[in-house]
């Protein structure tokens, strides 16, 4: 919010693609964070329940982030790089009532929900095909949902559960390591305390489920007014 009143109309996200570039000001995001936020709540999400999301970096992956945290949700970032047994382990592990996907990915989750009973709503970030499969929300139309959703009176807490990233270290079983927003706030606080950075330019390389491109990458940007492109 703080970010959106400071940048408003600075561009914040830029997708490049073949017809040029697709830019989301501060203020838009801030417009589609909320829309989403409040989709969400329509759609039954309450807070503390867990959402997923599975995809290549783009600028729908921060939004629907954002959104899903605004509304409550704890995050479930995967990394795309796993095996379909892989992911249905971590959707049933971590009990994710939600899922965020790229199109990409869109049949590996459609799997894996026939083995997980508690994900109850799949959106597709990019879909561009026509209208999406039967039980699939588009984003477009959760943006429609969420006009007519409830309002977002609390934010989450600081000390709540922003996201749990599972992790095996260099061995075994992935495990679920719980990071509370202030852990991530903090990290970029000491990071702009320590670093110059002056409305920069970001590219975004590393996979946004990394812990380490989502708050270097992604979140430390937005704190200080820049713009990330994908």
């Amino acid at each position: 919010m703080r970010a959106a009143e400071d940048f408003g109309a600075r561009a914040a996200l830029v997708k490049r693609t073949s017809k040029g570039d697709v830019v989301t000001s501060y203020g838009e995001l801030m417009e589609l964070v909320t829309l989403i936020a409040r989709g969400l709540r329509y759609n039954g999400l309450k807070p503390g329940d867990k959402v997923a999301i599975l995809g290549q970096n783009c600028p729908e992956w921060g939004q629907a982030y954002l959104g899903a945290s605004m509304a409550g949700g704890m995050m479930v970032p995967l990394d795309s790089l796993l095996t379909q047994n892989e992911i249905t382990h971590l959707l049933t592990d971590s009990r994710a009532k939600a899922a965020f996907v790229t199109t990409r990915f869109l049949d590996c989750v459609m799997e894996a929900r026939y083995s997980n009973s508690c994900l109850e709503k799949i959106i597709v970030l990019d879909w561009n095909q026509g209208r999406p499969p039967e039980d699939v929300i588009f984003l477009n139309d959760l943006l429609k949902q969420g006009e007519k959703g409830p309002t977002i009176h609390r934010l989450p807490d600081l000390h709540d559960t922003a996201s749990i990233i599972y992790t095996s270290g260099t061995t075994g079983r992935p495990k679920g390591v719980m990071l509370t927003h202030k852990n991530i706030v903090s990290d970029c606080a000491a990071c702009s305390q320590a670093i110059h950075i002056d409305q920069e330019r970001f590219l975004s390389v590393l996979p946004m489920h990394h812990a380490f491109e989502f708050t270097a990458g992604f979140i430390l940007p937005l704190y200080s007014g820049c713009t990330v492109t994908y």
